[in-house]
C-alpha cells in the first residue's frame, strides 16, 4: 500500500467535506483512522467516495432552518451508536444553520463507548450545546446579537432529550460521565 497515495487522498477528503460538502464527514473522519496502515480495503472505500462525489457533484446538501429570520442559529445533532467495527466507539455529528444555509458542521469519533442509544445522543447533544454556546457568543461579538432568540438545538433521540429535561439522576444513568451532564434547557 505504499505506492498508494492513501494519507493525501484521506486529506483532500477532509478538506473538501470541511470547505464544501458536509455529506462526507462522517466517511472522511472514519477513514483517516486508518492512515497510518491503510488496507486495500480502505483505499478502495477512498476511491468509492471519489466516484460519490462525481457523480453528485451537481447535487446540493439543503437542510431546513429558518428562512424568516437570517441571524436564527439552528442545531441538529445526531450521533450513531458504537458503529465502529474496532473500538465501538460511537460517532458524533453536528450541523449549525444560520437562517436556512449551513454555515458550520463536524464530524468526531466519541471519547468514551456509549452503553446505549441515549448515551451516546447525549453525548452527541452536550457537544453540540458547547459549540451552540460558542457559536452563540461568537454571533454576539460580531455583531448578530443572538440574545432575542435562543439556539435551537434539535436530536431524533427520545431518551436523550428526556434526560437532557431532567436533571436528576436515574439508576440506569448515572454512569454518565459528569462531563456530559452540561446541557441547560428553558
Amino acid at each position: 500500500m505504499k505506492k498508494w497515495p492513501y494519507c493525501e487522498l484521506i486529506g483532500a477528503l477532509i478538506w473538501i467535506s470541511l470547505i464544501s460538502r458536509p455529506d462526507i464527514s462522517f466517511v472522511a473522519s472514519y477513514l483517516s483512522q486508518y492512515s497510518a496502515n491503510p488496507g486495500h480495503t480502505h483505499w478502495y472505500a477512498a476511491q468509492w467516495v471519489l466516484r460519490y462525489l462525481l457523480g453528485m457533484h451537481n447535487l446540493m446538501l439543503r437542510l431546513g432552518g429558518n428562512e424568516e429570520d437570517p441571524t436564527v442559529l439552528t442545531t441538529y445533532v445526531d450521533s450513531d451508536w458504537g458503529c465502529d467495527v474496532d473500538d465501538r466507539r460511537s460517532f458524533s455529528g453536528s450541523v449549525f444553520l444560520l437562517g436556512s444555509p449551513a454555515i458550520l458542521w463536524s464530524t468526531k469519533k466519541q471519547p468514551t463507548v456509549a452503553t446505549s442509544s441515549t448515551e451516546g445522543e447525549y453525548m452527541a447533544l452536550s457537544r453540540g450545546m458547547r459549540h451552540g454556546l460558542w457559536f452563540h457568543q461568537f454571533l454576539g461579538d460580531i455583531g448578530l446579537d443572538q440574545e432575542d432568540s435562543p439556539t435551537l438545538i434539535l436530536t431524533d433521540n427520545i431518551g436523550a432529550i428526556e434526560l437532557a429535561k431532567d436533571a436528576q439522576h436515574h439508576p440506569l444513568t448515572k454512569h454518565i460521565d459528569v462531563s456530559h451532564h452540561f446541557l441547560l434547557l428553558e
